[in-house]
């Protein structure tokens, strides 16, 4: 028998399975974004709008070693 609700067990053991990862509980749910950048814009200018608008941790909330974001550079063929 689980003593309280369904919810507060599938939270505690949501948070051992991350605490087992090495993952801390603020990015347990955390998908890396993968943006597409074209040549000549600014990749660093859309990681810093993204983490702006909260789509991505900034760097130094996020463990070091882990990525935060994959970039796809799309660069034009030579004519």
């Amino acid at each position: 028998m689980i003593n309280g609700n369904s919810g507060s067990f599938e939270r505690r053991l949501a948070k051992l399975e991350n605490t087992k990862l090495n993952v801390p509980a603020s990015l347990a749910g955390f998908q890396i974004p993968t943006i597409i950048v074209h040549e000549g814009e600014d990749e660093d200018k859309i990681i810093k709008e993204m983490e702006a608008r909260g789509e991505i941790p900034p760097p130094e909330n996020f463990p070091a070693g882990r990525i935060r974001v994959i970039a796809h550079r799309i660069i034009s063929p030579p004519n």
